[in-house]
């Protein structure tokens, strides 16, 4: 390091680091500290900054900054209005009912958590559907595209289908990146919605905690709907009890059979004067699992107890699928 060790500039370094652990060496490093003198300057200017607060000691020579927040000022804050978000609904106008049923607020998480060929992008290309033409959008996950970075032929092939008008004129209604990782980076606050579809975590699921928690932090005002994949029977999405802290809204999707599939709330944070924590919609899946049909809610057959079966074999009443029309 040409420049004499001062603490502003370690305040500095971690200033941009701010809530990350980082090792002594990862400070020299990044500060070009070689010499003896100047090593043992940082240690001394460590040892000050942990006693003023500026930084923790988190470990033996781990150092974490501290983060510097301004006092929100609530009280110039009257109310806080919901968030006018679209839910999809079927080509035959049927629909979940939750624009009278679910309040949704500036940040908030929705989480779709399903199992595979159960109608995850189908149930959130409908919801694009539904707020493009009055929120700014932007879509992207993991299989959206191909590796060279163009739409795939299947999702291009479902918005094709929807008979939707996805354009303003000369523009597209909504922005779609070609994203696999990283999703909180792409989290630009430019946008009112952001759709990820899907994060994909194959192991270390307890990090998805952290994924959401990062998202949540960059979108601000924002929603964000972010599709997780789901064992078949898991009440919860990969990530289990980390994935549902966050979520102001969380939802399953499971398959009902015949190309119909079944949508559970499992968390409701603000419904709107009833409970929706447990109840059950089907819906089927049409023109390629691009649109949606028959939504209706559903309830628990009481004869086979939801199973689909009984001691004389598959349940009559419900026809194996455990639930019934209510």
């Amino acid at each position: 390091m040409t420049q004499e060790l001062t603490p502003d500039i370690v305040r500095e370094f971690f200033r941009r680091n701010a809530g990350y652990d980082v090792t002594v060496r990862q400070v020299q490093d990044d500060l070009d500290i070689q010499t003896t003198k100047g090593k043992n300057n940082l240690k001394q200017i460590l040892r000050r900054e942990v006693e003023s607060g500026t930084v923790r000691h988190v470990g033996y020579g781990k150092y974490r900054g501290v983060k510097k927040f301004d006092n929100l000022r609530w009280w110039e804050v009257s109310t806080m209005e919901p968030f006018e978000f679209g839910f999809p609904m079927g080509d035959d106008f049927s629909s979940f009912g939750f624009e009278e049923t679910l309040l949704l607020y500036p940040g908030d998480i929705v989480v779709v958590g399903g199992v595979s060929q159960a109608g995850k992008t189908a149930i959130v290309l409908n919801m694009l559907r539904e707020n493009a033409d009055r929120h700014k959008c932007l879509l992207m996950g993991s299989e959206l595209a191909t590796a060279d970075g163009k739409i795939s032929p299947r999702t291009l092939g479902r918005l094709n289908r929807m008979d939707w008008d996805w354009m303003n004129e000369a523009r597209p209604k909504f922005d779609l990146l070609p994203v696999r990782e990283h999703y909180e980076d792409y989290i630009d606050g430019q946008h009112d919605i952001y759709f990820i579809d899907w994060i994909n975590i194959t192991d270390n699921f307890f990090l998805i905690g952290k994924v959401m928690d990062d998202i949540h932090a960059n979108s601000g005002q924002a929603i964000s709907v972010i599709v997780l994949q789901k064992s078949e029977d898991a009440k919860l999405a990969r990530g289990r009890d980390f994935s549902r802290d966050l979520a102001s809204c969380y939802l399953t999707i499971d398959i009902l059979g015949n190309w119909q599939s079944r949508l559970t709330v499992v968390k409701a944070k603000s419904p709107k004067g009833t409970i929706l924590d447990g109840r059950t919609w089907g819906f089927e899946i049409v023109d390629g699992g691009s649109r949606l049909h028959n939504i209706r809610e559903m309830t628990k057959c009481r004869y086979c107890w939801a199973k689909g079966y009984t001691a004389r074999g598959e349940c009559e009443h419900c026809d194996g699928k455990g639930y019934i029309d209510k």
